[in-house]
């Protein structure tokens, strides 16, 4: 028999960009047996994602105290909180050719933001916690679909700051890429940067900066959280997103507008040959359209629109982009929006990466006047460059799969070779818990709790991202 021992409601007065911490003491006889479990019950809207919210760090104690007065919640965990910022000012993806038009691209030092946990370590009664950090980048470059791949240790990217609890401390990554090692005769390059930072944990007591108690928290391992990785292309299309949606954004009223605006990067002209868009299966997934846009000034003037055409939604998941190429090439330079106008009032949602806020970049005219939205994100929409003529010239392969089995299965099974960052989602592109066991040449993967359905199997080998579908039974 389930019993309630906690429940918190949002009257609207919880931020939505901060975590609520909670500690729920487990006492009493009847909760102690080996069938012991607990669970989060969320009562919400089921007409669209509403109501959602975010659990992260569960942990339970194994009862013993971290100091000799009990006071359970002193987490010993530094850990980065989000991910790096953009080398290429606001962007995560900017078209090649306008990157080498500038014989000094002016790249930006990315940055990322530390957190601590431990929460006797506040800024006025302790030293904090020193923390430093280092970085690596994996560059991967395409031309004519050959990959070439090289590895640098950004050896000076390192640095020490005290990081306090309940503050945000950014970290400035000093050294940047030189683009010298960049093929200026590739067809596209991914710079995957990864970054971390080491501030002592798991190891153990008593140096006063040492603070993980085996006896406590084993085995638990505090690390797990201290590196992060972003990949940035210089490719054929422009990006604000990181590619991951965490929600939607749209309109839900006949005519209304939505314009995102792109400042170019190069001096020159350049045609627009298509756009992708990203509609996830969010609101009224019924048979829409909507009016594709391309606007250089946001005005009446019908000069200022250089597109508008009718174009069918075709919604997916796991942040799979749908490429509409336009009929013909379009021409813009130094700025331009691309978006739609509203033929109902059906809601009709983009994705919304909100890891990547660009204030100044989203418009919205309701009534005749356009106004630029508060929107906190970005949303996933990308204008694609190419040859006058239309012609789409990518450089990059396709996806390539994994070879899992059995497959069917009943939630335990192999993916065969080396892989890393493995990932199990469902058909909302939500991951689902599973663990990992590295055998010779293959993994074992079992989900933790197997409910019927088909998943993604989604990992990175070598230079390649693999995905795979997955039914358990």
């Amino acid at each position: 028999m389930w019993t309630q021992v906690w429940s918190i409601e949002n009257n609207g007065t919880l931020a939505a960009d901060q975590f609520v911490r909670v500690t729920i003491p487990i006492t009493g006889a009847d909760y102690f047996h080996d069938a012991f479990q607990f669970r989060f019950q969320n009562f919400a809207r089921l007409s669209g994602p509403y109501d959602t919210w975010h659990v992260d760090y569960v942990y339970v104690n194994n009862g013993v105290p971290f100091t000799s007065t009990p006071s359970y919640p002193l987490f010993p965990d530094r850990t980065i909180s989000q991910p790096l910022t953009s080398l290429f000012q606001n962007y995560r993806a900017i078209p090649i050719k306008h990157f080498f038009s500038d014989p000094v691209f002016p790249l930006t030092n990315p940055e990322i933001t530390v957190t601590n946990l431990r929460t006797d370590q506040g800024a006025s009664t302790s030293p904090g916690q020193p923390v430093s950090y280092s970085s690596q980048l994996h560059l991967i470059s395409y031309q004519s679909e050959v990959a070439y791949v090289d590895d640098l240790i950004l050896d000076t990217n390192t640095g020490t700051i005290q990081v306090f609890n309940g503050e945000a401390s950014n970290m400035l990554l000093q050294t940047l890429p030189d683009p010298v090692v960049f093929n200026n005769n590739a067809d596209s390059i991914f710079i995957r940067l990864r970054a971390s930072i080491d501030s002592g944990d798991d190891v153990p007591e008593p140096d006063p900066f040492w603070d993980y108690d085996a006896a406590v928290f084993h085995p638990l391992k505090f690390r797990s959280n201290d590196t992060t990785y972003t990949t940035f292309a210089l490719s054929n299309y422009y990006a604000y997103d990181d590619g991951e949606a965490e929600y939607g954004a749209g309109l839900n009223k006949a005519g209304a507008q939505v314009a995102y605006r792109f400042d170019m990067l190069t001096d020159e002209a350049d045609t627009i040959v298509a756009v992708d868009l990203y509609f996830p299966r969010f609101g009224d997934e019924s048979s829409q359209s909507v009016q594709l846009q391309i606007h250089k000034n946001l005005s009446d003037a019908a000069s200022d629109l250089l597109y508008t055409g009718t174009i069918p939604i075709q919604r997916n998941s796991f942040n799979k982009f749908w490429r509409f190429k336009l009929p013909e090439p379009k021409t813009v330079r130094d700025f331009f929006h691309i978006g739609w106008r509203q033929t109902n009032s059906a809601l009709i949602a983009i994705g919304l990466d909100k890891n990547t806020v660009v204030p100044g970049k989203i418009f919205v005219n309701l009534n005749g006047t356009w106004e630029e939205d508060e929107l906190a994100g970005s949303l996933m929409m990308r204008p694609v460059f190419g040859k006058g003529n239309g012609e789409v010239i990518s450089g990059v392969p396709e996806t390539k799969t994994i070879r899992a089995y059995p497959n069917p299965n009943t939630g335990v099974f192999y993916a065969a070779g080396e892989l890393n960052q493995i990932q199990l989602l469902d058909l909302t592109g939500k991951p689902v818990s599973i663990e990992t066991e590295s055998l010779q040449n293959e993994t074992r993967i079992t989900v933790v709790t197997p409910v019927a359905g088909i998943y993604v199997l989604r990992a990175w080998q070598g230079n390649h991202m693999l995905t795979q579908k997955v039914i358990v039974r």
